[in-house]
């Protein structure tokens, strides 16, 4: 397998490529790219909780970006404004308390993204909208990365044949 480097020009790029990573579409998650000196080093994703007022559910990532050397990040949550918004708060504290500096911070819902540190005109009030592909997202898909409709579907390629696959393959095996 050859390592395939892809260059991130800007929160466009990393927004159509994270599906690409994680193999499906997020929906009501956060979303954690960990960097190492500038560099991709993990991508990782949790569940939202189901309100802002049960912040304190959200799952803590810090350990996990510590673990793989991370000194900075960028955080993008899929889902509607109030979480969305309390979750990237949430998260941005911790990591920046562990010494992991939050570079950016956007929000992704109903095709449109919006960047909540962004008070220029390049960043609008009511969002952008999210294209179906960038230079990025292209350059991962040609490596091979592929995303599903969601995590269901990654998970329904785990279940189990039926019964007369299983047959025919224990019958060749």
């Amino acid at each position: 397998m050859t390592e395939t480097k892809i260059r991130i020009k800007g929160p466009v790029d990393l927004i159509t490529t994270i599906p690409l990573l994680l193999g499906f579409h997020p929906e009501h998650s956060l979303v954690v790219v960990g960097l190492n000196e500038g560099d991709f080093q993990c991508t990782f994703r949790v569940d939202l909780p189901g309100s802002a007022e049960h912040i304190e559910h959200l799952r803590d990532l810090t350990g996990q970006l510590c673990r793989n050397e991370c000194d900075a990040c960028v955080l993008i949550a899929y889902g509607e404004r109030e979480v969305g918004e309390a979750a990237l708060a949430r998260a941005a504290h911790r990591f920046d308390a562990a010494g992991i500096k939050p570079l950016n911070r956007f929000r992704v819902a109903d095709g449109r993204w919006f960047s909540p540190d962004c008070e220029d005109t390049c960043c609008p009030a009511e969002g952008k909208p999210v294209p179906q592909t960038s230079p990025a997202s292209c350059e991962v898909a040609v490596a091979g990365g592929h995303a599903l409709p969601d995590r269901s579907a990654v998970a329904a390629q785990l279940d189990p044949a039926e019964p007369g696959r299983r047959a025919a393959v224990t019958a060749a095996v």
